[in-house]
């Protein structure tokens, strides 16, 4: 067999497709031993004369000579293509908004990159393609899809589509991994089918053996890698849809993605995100997505922000825009001329990235067009007043504050009307989400109370659940986030929060960056360390810094022990890099 076209896009199969297939043949005739001739098989097939399934086979085989000797590798992929058709009648859920919407909606863009643009009914069809071709390939109520993309690509809407469709989670992992990092989750995990492109294809190549041993199928989203299951093909051969695959919606249970946390303070952890068709009503109820609606993605899509962005425009008929940027570092004159060229009316972006989009506008003489925007999401990292004034000045009053959680979603909001006149708070609970602020005994406080953030919604299954946040609700309602939890301070037996000495650091002009920690002083206790990043036309001196903090927090307020100056405050890509940070800022302790 080893003749096989590798060039899908001519409509024949690749070798590794063909395989699965005449493997899936043999199951469905309930023989799976490999060593099966195609003339054993045909007997198997005369002899099974009672299953649908095999009647089916048998309907689309019958002309065939199935001989070896006069065995035409044309009419063979012919008859398994055939075959496939009938497999892939296996059920899909057709119940998520894009198949819902299929006959409204078909006409509509929704995603554009570059050059590409793929219709609402393309990813219809492409959704049903994957759903057919994983069916074939794993359990998707067992095992899991994973893309490992080397930045964000249109193909990603269709394959999370089609796994949601067979009820299979999936995992969109981080760019910047190594192909060690990735390999060791592939391989830890209940991973059966990957999709990578060219260049994370590069990353792991000498390995594509062992996955093969594992039994891991690998589908390469550009099509240039012969030994590899080629995208384009399952769009051939996987493309029609049989009659009749719409099931009870409780036959098959879609779990959600399986994400990684921030790891702000840590490792990044898996987590499994169940779907909340309930809180995403209650959302939409303030932010009205319609589609009408142009979302930009900024950041990459294996970040919650940004995948909930986008698929909440996507399940609402919107247009998703992508660019060709690969999203691990802000591009804002990109940004700006994507803005212009297809009239974006929202995007969601990080602070720090909002304060580079900001810094670029004020610097740039010419005038940009912006008067399409209609909102701004910003979540993922502190979100300081100073910042808040700058933007609102630069964009005017269409910023959002979204304080949210991998595990737990959307949990409170500050609306533009509101975000100049409580800009220390991250707004009031989202809808259907309940706030509680307890002591280290699980005890409520009363307002203004500093204590540990609790949480109900439906993805915390309605009970309360620590959020692993530190922050207190005033009187009106508004919740105000003093620290994580493990980045409180605690110095005498006084707790020390280190966002309210950052807001008083980025207050100062000419401050563009900061983040405070506490670090070992030496002697079993800890100092105050503030990272401090400067513009590039100020400069300050580390008295002069702790002088103006020192007045700017009066006598009730604990100054920094010390500044040390940064270039630039890690992150991954939006919140602080903890681990890099401290060792930074104990590196230039050491040699000052």
């Amino acid at each position: 067999m080893g003749n096989v076209s590798t060039d899908s896009r001519a409509g024949r199969m690749t070798l590794p497709l063909f395989q699965i297939a005449l493997q899936s043949l043999r199951t469905a005739l309930g023989e799976q031993a490999p060593s099966k001739s195609w003339n054993e098989l045909r007997m198997l097939i005369a002899q099974g004369r009672g299953s649908p399934l095999i009647e089916k086979v048998l309907q689309n085989i019958s002309a065939v000579e199935m001989a070896d000797a006069q065995l035409d590798v044309a009419t063979v992929q012919s008859t398994i293509d055939k075959f496939l058709r009938v497999i892939a009648g296996r059920p899909i859920a057709r119940t998520d908004a894009v198949a819902q919407n299929a006959f409204s909606w078909e006409k509509r863009t929704s995603v554009r990159q570059g050059r590409a643009q793929v219709s609402y009914k393309n990813l219809d069809s492409q959704g049903d393609a994957v759903a057919h071709f994983l069916n074939l390939t794993m359990d998707p109520s067992q095992e899991r899809v994973a893309l490992f993309l080397s930045r964000n690509r249109f193909h990603f809407f269709a394959i999370t589509l089609g796994a949601k469709r067979v009820g299979a989670s999936f995992t969109n992992f981080h760019s910047n991994l190594s192909g060690d990092e990735f390999l060791e989750h592939i391989q830890n995990e209940p991973y059966r089918v990957v999709f990578l492109d060219r260049e994370s294809i590069l990353k792991i190549e000498p390995s594509l053996p062992l996955l093969e041993a594992r039994g891991i199928t690998v589908v390469d989203l550009d099509d240039h890698y012969p030994s590899l299951i080629h995208y384009g093909e399952l769009k051939i051969h996987f493309s029609r849809r049989p009659q009749a695959v719409d099931p009870d919606i409780s036959s098959i249970s879609y779990p959600g993605p399986t994400m990684f946390t921030s790891g702000t303070t840590g490792k990044p952890k898996l987590v499994l995100v169940p779907p909340t068709s309930r809180a995403g009503r209650e959302a939409n109820k303030l932010f009205r997505i319609g589609p009408e609606d142009r979302n930009l993605v900024i950041g990459q899509l294996f970040h919650a922000g940004a995948l909930s962005w986008a698929m909440g425009h996507i399940n609402r008929g919107a247009e998703v825009i992508l660019t060709e940027h690969n999203n691990l570092i802000l591009d804002p004159a990109m940004v700006v001329e994507a803005i212009k060229k297809h009239q974006v009316t929202n995007f969601w972006i990080s602070p720090p990235w909002l304060q580079g989009l900001c810094r670029y506008l004020e610097q740039e003489p010419s005038p940009h067009d912006l008067s399409s925007l209609k909102a701004i999401y910003v979540g993922a990292a502190p979100f300081h007043p100073a910042l808040k004034r700058r933007a609102s000045k630069m964009f005017g009053p269409i910023l959002w504050e979204n304080y949210a959680m991998t595990e737990f979603g959307l949990i409170a909001v500050l609306k533009p009307e509101e975000l100049l006149q409580h800009a220390t708070t991250v707004g009031k609970p989202a809808p259907g989400v309940d706030i509680e602020i307890r002591d280290i005994n699980n005890h409520p406080l009363s307002p203004g109370t500093t204590g540990q953030i609790f949480i109900r919604n439906e993805l915390s299954r309605d009970i309360f659940v620590p959020s692993g946040d530190m922050g207190f609700v005033d009187g009106e309602g508004y919740l105000t986030m003093t620290s994580r939890e493990v980045e409180q301070i605690t110095i005498g037996g006084i707790n020390v929060f280190p966002r309210a000495i950052e807001t008083e650091f980025l207050e100062i002009e000419g401050i563009d960056d900061c983040h405070v920690m506490g670090i070992s002083d030496g002697s079993g206790g800890h100092m105050v360390v503030a990272a401090v990043v400067a513009a590039v036309d100020h400069v300050f001196s580390e008295g002069e810094l702790i002088d103006q903090i020192r007045e700017r927090l009066g006598v009730s307020g604990k100054v920094p022990d010390r500044v040390v100056f940064l270039p630039v405050i890690p992150r991954k890509p939006y919140k602080v890099n903890s681990s890099i940070l401290r060792e930074l800022v104990i590196g230039r302790l050491a040699t000052t």
